[in-house]
């Protein structure tokens, strides 16, 4: 027997820190958007019927620190201050992690 669906409440959450700012909307059909703000780096997460979907904005000019899960060139656990240009080909290569 299957049970109904529950209809979901509707919630908007809005914070605002000096060091982060996060906005949280969910309609009563379950589809979720989230952004977080922050000083480093800005993202925003969706869920909807098409699925999950995350976009980050990472400024090319800024530098940010990156860490590195290894290979014969970056040994593991080290930290490299890295462009914005770099550590998104980086991240998409599954080189290392962003460092918070």
């Amino acid at each position: 027997m299957k049970t109904p669906k529950r209809p979901k409440k509707p919630i908007d959450i809005s914070i605002d820190t000096k060091n982060v700012d996060i906005e949280f909307h969910r309609d009563s059909e379950g589809n979720v958007k989230i952004d977080v703000d922050t000083k480093k780096v800005d993202a925003h997460f969706t869920k909807d019927e098409g699925g999950l979907k995350l976009d980050i904005e990472i400024d090319d000019l800024k530098e940010y620190e990156f860490e590195s899960f290894g290979n014969k060139h970056m040994p593991k656990g080290t930290i490299w201050k890295i462009s914005g240009e770099m550590l998104k080909i980086f991240l998409k290569r599954g080189l290392g992690k962003l460092k918070k």
